[in-house]
C-alpha cells in the first residue's frame, strides 16, 4: 500500500517513519531516472552511492505544520485507494462542485471572503467554482478538507453524508477553529458581536473588529448598525485620547513640507493618517502646499504611466512575442487585468499579436522543414527538431508528410554515402594488388593491409 501511495502526485509523505518522501539523491543530489541501464536496488544509478541516510539529523523536521498536513494527506489518500474496490463508479466531478457551497453555508453562514480566510484559498478561485466554471482540484480540495477537519476519502466515497444531504446533523465533524471564525449574516448576530466588543477593556477600534468578523470594509458595519457603530467608534477615542488630531498647526506645516521633499512624495491620505485626520482635506489650510503635493503627486504617476506604456510597446516588438500574462509577470502584477483596465489597447494589441504568432507557427514550422528538404548535404530529423527547438515526436504528429520526407532523405543521403566509401576502398584495395603484382609480390591479405590504411570494410 505505501509504494502504491508513493506514486499518487499529491502523496509527498511515509506514514510508517513520519517523514517526507526524498526524490533526490543524499550525495549528488541528482533525481534518479526510474529506469536505468545499470539497476541495483538501494543505489543511486548516478553516483553508485547508497541512498539510504546513515544519521538521522539529515531527515525533514517530523515537527513542522507541514509535515503534519502532508501525512493527513498521505492517510485520506490510502483511505480513498482501500474503498475504491467498494465503489460501484468513481466519483463525478459534479459532486466536488456541489460540497463547496455547502462548505460555504455551513462555516460562514454564505461568506465566501470570510471561507477564503479560513480555509486559505484565493476568493477568486471560489467564485469560479461557484459559478461551476471550474472544478474543485484534488490539492484544493484536500487543504479544504484539513482545515475544516473533514475526512476527504469520506466526501468521496460515502453517502448520506454532508456533501450529499442539505441537513445541518453533520456540523459537528467541522473543525472547531473554523466554526468560530464563521462571520454573522444576521442582524441580530452583529448587534451581539458589536455589544460584544464595546464591553471589552480597552475597546478596539472599528477595523479590528471588522477584520474580526471578516469584513473587507468598516463601511459594512456603519451602514447596518450605525449607533452601535459611532458609540463603539466614541469608546475607543475616549481609551486613546494620545490619538486624536494633530491641532498643532506648525506641525502640520512641518510634515507638509518635508513630504514635498520627498521624492516621490507620499500620498495626502497617508500623512493625513499620520497626523491623526480621517480625511486629507483637513490639511487644506496650507493650499500651498497642498497644492503642490497633488501637483507633484500627479507628474509622478504620469511620468510612471509614461515609462510604463513604453514597456509595453517595446513588448509589441519583441520576437517571438509573449502572452499577456507573462508580460504582467514580468512587470510585477500577480494578474493581467491589471493592464486590460489602464491599457486596453495596447493589452488588445499584445493578445492579437500573439494569438497571430500561435496560428501562423505552424506554416513557419511547416515552410523551415520543406527549406530542410532543399538544404545539402541533408541533415537529420533530429537535428531539424533542435534547430526549431522541438522534439521529434512533435514533428511526426504535426508534419508527417515533411518528417517522413526528411527521414527518407537523409536515410538515401547516408546509405549513399556508404555505398560510395565503399566503392573507393574496393578500387584502392584493387590498385593496391595491381601494385603488388608489378612488384613480383603475391597480393595477400597481410601485405595489402599493412600497405594500406584505409576502411577496414575494404577487407570483407
Amino acid at each position: 500500500m505505501s509504494k502504491l501511495l508513493w506514486t499518487l502526485k499529491t502523496v509527498n509523505a511515509c506514514v510508517m517513519h513520519r517523514s517526507k518522501l526524498v526524490t533526490t539523491c543524499p550525495h549528488c543530489g541528482k533525481q534518479p531516472p526510474p529506469f536505468a541501464t545499470e539497476f541495483f536496488s538501494g543505489i543511486c544509478s548516478c553516483c553508485r552511492e547508497w541512498l539510504g541516510y546513515s544519521d538521522t539529523p539529515k531527515r525533514p523536521n517530523i515537527e513542522s505544520e507541514d509535515l503534519e498536513y502532508q501525512l493527513w494527506i498521505a492517510k485520506q489518500m490510502g483511505e480513498l485507494i482501500a474503498a475504491a474496490p467498494s465503489q460501484s463508479s468513481e466519483p463525478s466531478r459534479d459532486r466536488l462542485t456541489r460540497i463547496v457551497p455547502k462548505f460555504i453555508a455551513s462555516t460562514t453562514d454564505g461568506n465566501v471572503t470570510a471561507f477564503a480566510e479560513i480555509v486559505g484559498i484565493r476568493r477568486i478561485t471560489i467564485y469560479l467554482w461557484l459559478q461551476r466554471e471550474y472544478a474543485p482540484t484534488t490539492d484544493l480540495m484536500l487543504k479544504i478538507c484539513y482545515r475544516l477537519g473533514v475526512s476527504f476519502s469520506d466526501i468521496l466515497t460515502k453517502q448520506g453524508i454532508f456533501a450529499d444531504t442539505d441537513s445541518s446533523g453533520n456540523l459537528q465533524t467541522l473543525n472547531q477553529s473554523a466554526a468560530a471564525a464563521m462571520l454573522p449574516h444576521r442582524e441580530d448576530t452583529l448587534k451581539n458581536q458589536l455589544l460584544a466588543a464595546l464591553q471589552e477593556t480597552p475597546p478596539p477600534n472599528l477595523r479590528e473588529v471588522a477584520d474580526r468578523l471578516g469584513y473587507k470594509h468598516t463601511s459594512s458595519l456603519r451602514a447596518r448598525c450605525p449607533e452601535l457603530v459611532k458609540l463603539l467608534t466614541s469608546r475607543h477615542r475616549a481609551a486613546f485620547p494620545l490619538r486624536r488630531k494633530i491641532r498643532d498647526s506648525a506641525a502640520v506645516k512641518l510634515a507638509l513640507q518635508q513630504a514635498l521633499r520627498t521624492d516621490p512624495p507620499p500620498p495626502l491620505d497617508e500623512i493625513a493618517r499620520n497626523l491623526g485626520y480621517a480625511e486629507s482635506r483637513s490639511l487644506q489650510q496650507y493650499r500651498t502646499l497642498y497644492d503642490a503635493i497633488m501637483n507633484r503627486r500627479a507628474d509622478y504617476r504620469e511620468k510612471r504611466r509614461n515609462d510604463f506604456r513604453l514597456k509595453l510597446e517595446a513588448v509589441l516588438v519583441e520576437d517571438p512575442p509573449r502572452t499577456l500574462k507573462q508580460v504582467a509577470k514580468s512587470l510585477g502584477y500577480k494578474a493581467s487585468t491589471s493592464i486590460t483596465g489602464a491599457y486596453p489597447e495596447l493589452a488588445k494589441a499584445i493578445v492579437t499579436r500573439h494569438v497571430n504568432y500561435r496560428k501562423a507557427r505552424p506554416e513557419n514550422i511547416r515552410y523551415a522543414l520543406q527549406s530542410v528538404l532543399c538544404e545539402e548535404p541533408p541533415i537529420s530529423l533530429r537535428a531539424t527538431a533542435s534547430r526549431l527547438g522541438k522534439c521529434c515526436e512533435y514533428l511526426h504528429h504535426r508534419f508527417p508528410k515533411e518528417s517522413g520526407a526528411i527521414v527518407k532523405r537523409y536515410s538515401n543521403f547516408n546509405h549513399n554515402t556508404v555505398k560510395q566509401r565503399k566503392a573507393l576502398a574496393r578500387t584502392r584495395v584493387r590498385q593496391l594488388a595491381l601494385d603488388l603484382a608489378a612488384r613480383g609480390l603475391y597480393p595477400s591479405h597481410t601485405r595489402i593491409r599493412s600497405a594500406s590504411s584505409g576502411p577496414r570494410i575494404a577487407w570483407r
